[in-house]
This record gives C-alpha cells, sequence and structure tokens, in this order.
C-alpha cells in the first residue's frame, strides 16, 4: 500500500492503482469503504467512436517520495490489445488538499479523446449516514443534489432513460464552460466535505463528473477532461484539486474563489442603473389572437403610471413582423 499522510489528510493506494483510504484529518472519518477504480479513458478508432480503457484493469508502476505520488501506466490494455499510450498521474498532498495532475503520451494509432479521472472512489456516505450528504453542484445558478450515493444522479443530469447504463451506474454530469457556471463542485453534509476544483486557468471544456455504483451504492467523484490527442502527441492536465472541508459547501466556495481572485478574475461592478433598478411594467400591446390592449400612442401615458409606482422602464411585449418594426423604428426616430 502507498500513502500520503498530513494531519489534515490521509489517501492510501494500492497496488493496483486503486484508492484504498480516503480520511478526513479534521475528524478522523473515513470516506473509502472499498477499492475505487481512479481513471477510465476512451479513445476512437474509425467508426468506433468509444472505446473504453479501464483503470481496473490496467498494471500501474508505483513510487511514492515523501508527500507524492506517481502512477505510470507504460501501455494501456483494451479489448485485449494493448495500447502504445502512456498515462503519468502524480499525486501531492499538503495540509488538507490533494493536488493531482496527469500527462498522456499517445503513440498510437487511435484518438484519445476522454479521461475521465476520479482519484476519489468508494465512497458511501462521509459520516456514516448517506441521507445526510448532498452534492452543491453548479449548474446554472445553482442545484443541491441530496443522498447522491442513494440517488439516481442521471435525473439531475438529463439524460434520457435510453441513453442510461443505469443497470451498472447512474452519472451526474455537466459541461463548464456550458451548462455549470463555475468549475469545481463540493460534497457535504452540514459539517464536513470534499471540495473538488479544476484548477485550470486556460477554461478549456471539462466535464464535472460523479459516478454512482447502484450495486453498492458507492461514488467516485472527479473531473472528466478531452485532450483529442492524435498519434504522436501529449496532452498535459492543468492541476485539479480535492480539499477536506471541516465544515458544509461555504468553505469550498471560499477555497475557488480565492483561487479564481489569484488568476485575476475580479467580481464585476454593477452600473449605477442596475443598482438602482426596480424592474419594469410589462406592457401587452398586442396579444398571440390579435387583440389590442394599448396602441404607441399609449407609451408616454403608461410611462408616467410606471413611473407613480417606482418604475423607470417599460417592457412592450407585441407580435413581431415586419409591419411592427417599422412602427418601432419611427417611434425611436
Amino acid at each position: 500500500m502507498y500513502i500520503l499522510k498530513s494531519d489534515l489528510m490521509t489517501y492510501a493506494m494500492n497496488s493496483k492503482g486503486e484508492v484504498c483510504s480516503i480520511i478526513n484529518g479534521y475528524n478522523g472519518h473515513e470516506y473509502c469503504v472499498k477499492p475505487g477504480e481512479t481513471f477510465k479513458l476512451i479513445y476512437r478508432e474509425g467508426e468506433q467512436e468509444e472505446r473504453p480503457v479501464f483503470g481496473s484493469l490496467q498494471t500501474p508502476e508505483i513510487t511514492a517520495d515523501g508527500n507524492k505520488l506517481t502512477v505510470v501506466y507504460s501501455k494501456l490494455i483494451s479489448d485485449n490489445r494493448e495500447l502504445d499510450i502512456k498515462l503519468i498521474f502524480n499525486y501531492e498532498l499538503s495540509g488538507d488538499t490533494l493536488t493531482t495532475s496527469y500527462k498522456v503520451e499517445n503513440n498510437s494509432d487511435v484518438l484519445v479523446a476522454e479521461v475521465q479521472f476520479t482519484p476519489l472512489s468508494g465512497i458511501h456516505s462521509l459520516n456514516g449516514n448517506p441521507k445526510a450528504d448532498y452534492i452543491m453542484w453548479p449548474k446554472t445558478q445553482g442545484l443541491k443534489v441530496a443522498a447522491p450515493a442513494l440517488s439516481d444522479l442521471s435525473t439531475y443530469a438529463g439524460y434520457r432513460k435510453y441513453e442510461r447504463h443505469d443497470f451498472l451506474h447512474t452519472d451526474l454530469d455537466c459541461l463548464y464552460p456550458g451548462g455549470a457556471s463555475m468549475q469545481y463542485y463540493v460534497l457535504c453534509n452540514d459539517d464536513e466535505g470534499i471540495y473538488v476544483g479544476c484548477h485550470d486557468k486556460t477554461h478549456q471544456t471539462i466535464c464535472m463528473h460523479v459516478e454512482r455504483n447502484v450495486k453498492d451504492n458507492t461514488l467516485r467523484i472527479g473531473i472528466n477532461k478531452y485532450p483529442f490527442a492524435e498519434q504522436g502527441e501529449t496532452y498535459v492536465s492543468e492541476p485539479i484539486v480535492y480539499t477536506m472541508l471541516n465544515g458544509d459547501w461555504h468553505l469550498g466556495a471560499k477555497i475557488y474563489r480565492k483561487w479564481s481572485e489569484s488568476i485575476g478574475w475580479k467580481a464585476p461592478d454593477s452600473p449605477e442603473w442596475a443598482k438602482q433598478f426596480q424592474g419594469w411594467l410589462r406592457c401587452i400591446f398586442r396579444t398571440h389572437h390579435g387583440e389590442y390592449n394599448w396602441k404607441y400612442k399609449d407609451i408616454p401615458r403608461l410611462f408616467d403610471q410606471a413611473q407613480e409606482y417606482g418604475l423607470n422602464t417599460i417592457f412592450v411585449l407585441e407580435k413581431t413582423n415586419k409591419q411592427i418594426c417599422k412602427k418601432m423604428a419611427r417611434l425611436c426616430c
């Protein structure tokens, strides 16, 4: 067994490259209830768009040096064949934070499309009660996923039933940028948790990924990346960090904000009109079945009425056609 240990976190890996211990040093809770797979690679070959390489079927070379761990896969096995693809995973523990990264060296004639990296796996619950756990997920303006080890995660990800492998696992996935507003999430309860952050200053497309094994109700948590490495190409990932929390998801939000500010992000300064904005008066001038409530000559009167209630904006809504656009143009001029 290979162990990285500090006062605030312990991370252990067996000779197969599986994670077998994750301990939150703040409270001593063991999160890993069974050895968990740390990666899956997807490659493309000809008309076969997605062929898997499962981490559990590979043979790694592992070296430990103080608070660092290096896991090397010189060749990969898929469908009983050997692929000339080299993977190097790096782990470094400092305090309560495990910082990870990896390199893909593709010397095969296939395209390495995706790496699903889940160094924290085999998690059933944080404190022994999976019903108390939840995931704070940055989809749109935020989503709270209750009891993830016991839930159909594909429901939250929006997958259609026929797209799921839900007899094996259900997945919670969200792309950043795109569906997610930020590139981090938190698995937690009200007292403790794990921060998962992709500290990628390039802001290339990633997928935040949580996978639930439906047979034993365990979770794999991590980040998917898309190297699209062709033959002869090398891909090096930006850091992905995992931090033990001695509190709820708000601590994770502070970690992400601190990192964001360190690479130059600043909260936008809202213009004065937005700070003073109270809303608008919505006026449907013409309904969808052709009836008129008001006409353009009524705008001054409607605006006066809006101002009586502290509003300085009218939202004009009407069926759009070329004639109406011409009327609006004449009014504005």
